[in-house]
């Protein structure tokens, strides 16, 4: 039993330190592509092609971020359940 619920409580850290990591990413993602090229002030062409990439990193970004919401909403859902299943066994 001690085994079992170690590896359950093992899978479930590994997945928030994934979530972890992957909200930084998104973060670290909209903070150097999308603000960045904003104030690089380029000329219309290259303005107007960095905006669009920047814009589509930012949706790419936000995309991670809501992802990662309800992943982070499974996580303690699973969280609850294992801690009530330990306690009754």
């Amino acid at each position: 039993m001690n085994k079992e619920k170690s590896r359950l409580y093992e899978i479930l850290n590994k997945s928030e330190n994934i979530c972890i990591e992957v909200d930084y990413l998104a973060t670290e993602l909209h903070k150097d592509c999308y603000d960045e090229i904003i104030h690089l002030n380029l000329s219309d062409d290259a303005g107007a092609i960095s905006r669009d990439y920047s814009e589509k990193v930012s949706l790419l970004s936000k995309s991670f971020k809501n992802i990662i919401q309800e992943f982070s909403k499974i996580n303690t859902n699973f969280s609850k359940k294992l801690n009530k299943y330990f306690e009754e066994k």
